[in-house]
């Protein structure tokens, strides 16, 4: 039984930091686009929620974050905090692309377990980690009059998959739930960091 709640738990903290990442993306990136303080807030609750909604919609139950008000909250909270911090963020997009990669690193493999726990295919569980880690951004960028960031910039949906994929492989070999979940997410932030450090794309047709 401890074991159960502790893996809720770790679930529920895992979870918690993506909305906090997600959320100060879609701030930031509301603020790249001078957006008052209400666009701010909705541009940052839809990123930090989106995912989430989209993922418990696919497993046909209601989503949690319009359930537990603390998601919405927290949300709202790392908006604030994006905004009321806004003058230390002299490179909006830099560190916007930052906090993107950790929330798509922790949603993406959110979205994995919630298959994985379903005993759904490897192809459903990478369709729900990745619509669970792209989602909220995806609509965060079409509310910003922007071509969504997954379709335009370096190595993106590829580092979900790849990420996504380990985990159901580590999950496959007897790997615990969630340092098969960790390890997923640390390697698709990491390749997400190297492809904005080094500029990495896949090839483009001109």
């Amino acid at each position: 039984m401890n074991g159960e709640a502790n893996l809720v738990t770790a679930l529920f903290v895992l979870e918690l930091i993506g909305v906090v990442a997600f959320a100060v993306a879609g701030a930031l990136k509301a603020i790249q686009r001078e957006m008052d303080i209400f666009g701010i807030l909705v541009l940052a609750a839809i990123t930090a929620l989106g995912g989430g909604i989209i993922r418990d919609l696919l497993a046909n139950r209601f989503p949690v974050s319009l359930d537990e008000p603390v998601y919405f909250a927290v949300a709202i909270i790392g908006g604030l905090l994006a905004a009321v911090g806004a003058g230390f963020f002299t490179r909006y997009q830099y560190w916007l692309k930052i906090f993107d990669a950790l929330g798509l690193a922790v949603f993406a493999v959110l979205g994995a377990n919630v298959a994985l726990n379903l005993n759904l295919n490897v192809l459903s569980v990478l369709l729900f980690g990745l619509l669970t880690g792209i989602g909220g951004g995806v609509v965060r960028d079409l509310l910003a009059n922007e071509v969504p960031l997954v379709l335009r910039q370096e190595v993106y949906a590829l580092a979900a998959l790849i990420g996504i994929t380990i985990q159901w492989s580590l999950v496959r070999l007897d790997v615990p739930l969630i340092p098969a979940a960790l390890i997923g997410a640390l390697l698709i932030f990491l390749i997400r960091l190297a492809a904005i450090r080094w500029n990495l794309n896949l090839p483009r047709v001109k």
